[in-house]
């Protein structure tokens, strides 16, 4: 069982060659590796070219962003299974074998995928395990609980394709087209990657982005086009934990609209401790510090 995967880089030399060695020291038989550089300026096309008697394509130049990058390797991917590992991220060993012999065991599953957890940059220190579990689409609506490395997909059942028009999340868009086609999805409890968190990856605006992109090209989409009354409450769900999140950012601004979203187009009542983050959002917490003490004297 061949399995293809590709690695999408631009300006991650400091990172690159560890995910490299990470797919090579998998020692797995059939390994289609296919790395696509978006030119770039650093020391990762001189690291490619050390590694190129082990590539099946590789190539640097200048693309329209990470979906189009990934969708210019698969298009010379021939593996039955097929992923992509992102520049700075790493397998766990003889994590290939045990993807292999999930699919082979349960011929009906289309995609697989297990746990993850987060490292410093060092690519060593854990931060935390990514928390995942059984695949269920409407818990699926309400928690992004695969992590994309740690995820594979069988070509026959999932064709490798991204829209090209996300930039954050792709991932999460296949998975939950994915799965209202009625795909198998299996979770095998074991620990499949490491993702690692650097300044980069950790920016508030690139998580402020990515909620913005969720609910603006899924969540959205999905409520205008009907959505039944479980998957609203799915979505406000979600809709509430990105708002604790937005929080702990100081995005105000993306606070409040993500809240708007919920109440008025997730119609998912506000609760106490939302609403209480909207007024510290508007008035600033010094201005709500000040009307508890107030209330507090009468």
């Amino acid at each position: 069982m061949r399995i293809s995967v590709v690695t999408p880089s631009l300006n991650q030399g400091a990172y690159l060659e560890a995910t490299l060695r990470s797919l090579l020291s998998q020692d797995y038989p059939d390994l289609e590796l296919i790395v696509i550089d978006g030119s770039s300026t650093d020391q990762s096309v001189e690291i490619i070219r050390r590694y190129e008697p082990f590539l099946t394509h590789w190539e640097s130049e200048r693309d329209r962003g990470q979906s189009h990058a990934l969708n210019k390797g698969f298009s010379h991917m021939t593996g039955d299974i097929w992923g992509w590992l992102n520049s700075d991220d790493v397998y766990e060993p003889g994590v290939l074998s045990r993807v292999a012999r999930a699919f082979e065991e349960n011929a009906d599953a289309g995609v697989v995928y297990g746990d993850c957890v987060y490292v410093e940059a060092d690519g060593e220190t854990v931060i935390e395990k990514f928390r995942s579990e059984p695949y269920s689409r409407l818990r699926h609506l309400a928690h992004r609980f695969i992590a994309q490395p740690s995820c594979f997909f069988r070509r026959s059942l999932v064709p490798p394709e991204l829209r090209e028009d996300f930039h954050y999340c792709m991932d999460y868009d296949l998975w939950l087209k994915t799965a209202a086609r009625g795909v198998k999805f299996l979770y095998v409890p074991e620990l499949f990657s490491r993702y690692r968190l650097h300044e980069e990856s950790k920016s508030a605006g690139a998580l402020v982005a990515l909620h913005a992109e969720i609910v603006d090209r899924i969540y959205r989409p999905l409520l205008q086009s009907g959505a039944s009354r479980e998957e609203r409450r799915a979505i406000g769900l979600a809709a509430g934990d990105m708002i604790d999140q937005l929080n702990s950012l100081g995005a105000r601004g993306a606070l409040l609209k993500t809240l708007l979203f919920r109440v008025w187009e997730a119609r998912t009542p506000p609760t106490a401790a939302l609403l209480g983050l909207a007024l510290q959002a508007l008035l600033g917490p010094r201005a709500v510090r000040l009307i508890q003490r107030l209330k507090g004297r009468h």
